[in-house]
C-alpha cells in the first residue's frame, strides 16, 4: 500500500553516499592545503583563496560544519 519502490530507496541511498563522499573530501582537501601557496594567492587578491583563508582561520567551525553535513 504505502511501500516505497526499491529503486527509489537505492537512488536515495546513492545520493546520500555521494553527499558523504563530498563532505569527507572537503574536509581532506581543506586540511591538506598548502598554506604558503594560499597566502600568496590571498595577497594576489584571489577571491576564492580569500574565502578559503577565512574558513581556515576558524578550523573548529569548519570541521564542525563539515561533520554536521556528513552526519545529517
Amino acid at each position: 500500500m504505502n511501500d516505497i519502490p526499491i529503486s527509489i530507496l537505492f537512488s536515495i541511498l546513492g545520493v546520500l553516499i555521494l553527499l558523504s563522499a563530498f563532505f569527507s573530501s572537503s574536509e581532506t582537501g581543506m586540511m591538506s592545503l598548502n598554506r604558503y601557496r594560499l597566502r600568496h594567492q590571498v595577497k594576489s587578491k584571489d577571491r576564492a583563496a580569500m574565502r578559503v583563508d577565512d574558513l581556515l582561520n576558524r578550523p573548529d567551525r569548519l570541521i564542525g560544519v563539515i561533520l554536521i553535513g556528513n552526519n545529517f
